[in-house]
């Protein structure tokens, strides 16, 4: 009886083995299946390569950058490094060389150019925390706050009037300031750089125009007078726009021109 339940452990024992050795022959025949179809010598940029290893040097100006594929790197050479490398470059070799481990890019080993989640960048490190006073964006970076800075008012401007350069008492003044430095995002914004208010300026003539004081008789049953103040010719158009239209005529004009014809005004 012990002996027959020897033999049936031995017969177990010896299929378990077996199974375990055609499966470690599978898995070595995968894994030679795998190398095999690794890219290796058809890679523009190689010098000199091997089936096995891949790239083992590269032309002139391209970086050797060893690739890991499951428990195995090979060379192979490239243009530019990947995310994560930076390259460095020697008489003998040009080699893609791996970042910091906070740095998700970088430019060399000592400057980052992006940062891993969960770190900020500031001047080319990766940190933890922002230092103080530098507020982080949602970039992930420690952006220095700055504040923006205006120069000194301007004078203010001649008192003027829109569309007038005469004939006219109240107007509007303007001053400005620069802008000497513009803000940062989490900066203090720029005040106002103009500033506009109301004005007096005593009246000025307009060129070719005077006041003509003009007594006017009135064309009607009456015959009543009347006495008008006129800012020159161009204003008696103004004076037909009343209630009605009551003819009157021009009987005599102080400081006018002699030659001016005098019209029948319509009231």
């Amino acid at each position: 009886m012990q002996l027959q339940l020897i033999s049936f452990v031995l017969i177990i024992w010896h299929c378990m083995d077996y199974s375990g050795c055609q499966q470690h022959s599978s898995s070595r025949h995968r894994q030679h299946k795998r190398d095999s179809e690794l890219p290796v010598c058809d890679d523009g940029g190689c010098l000199t390569c091997s089936d096995y290893n891949g790239c083992l040097s590269c032309r002139p100006r391209f970086f050797m950058h060893l690739e890991r594929i499951g428990m195995k790197q090979i060379g192979v050479c490239m243009t530019s490094c990947p995310p994560g490398f930076y390259g460095t470059r020697s008489p003998e070799r040009n080699t893609c060389t791996k970042c910091r481990l906070e740095c998700d890019s970088c430019f060399n080993k000592n400057f980052c150019t992006r940062c891993r989640a969960g770190f900020y960048l500031h001047l080319g490190k990766c940190q933890e925390n922002c230092p103080e006073g530098l507020p982080n964006d949602k970039l992930m970076e420690c952006t220095p706050q700055v504040h923006c800075e205006v120069g000194e008012w301007s004078e203010w401007s001649p008192c003027s009037r829109p569309g007038r350069t005469c004939g006219f008492k109240r107007g509007q003044e303007t001053r400005t300031r620069q802008v000497l430095q513009y803000p940062s995002p989490f900066g203090k914004p720029c005040p106002e750089i103009s500033e506009i208010r109301e004005c007096l300026v005593k009246r000025r003539k307009c060129p070719g125009k005077e006041n003509i004081t003009a007594t006017l008789i009135l064309l009607s049953p009456n015959f009543s007078m009347c006495e008008i103040l006129i800012q020159g010719p161009s204003d008696l158009s103004v004076l037909s726009k009343r209630g009605h239209t009551i003819h009157c005529r021009l009987l005599t004009l102080a400081a006018a021109d002699p030659s001016y014809s005098l019209p029948t005004l319509y009231l």
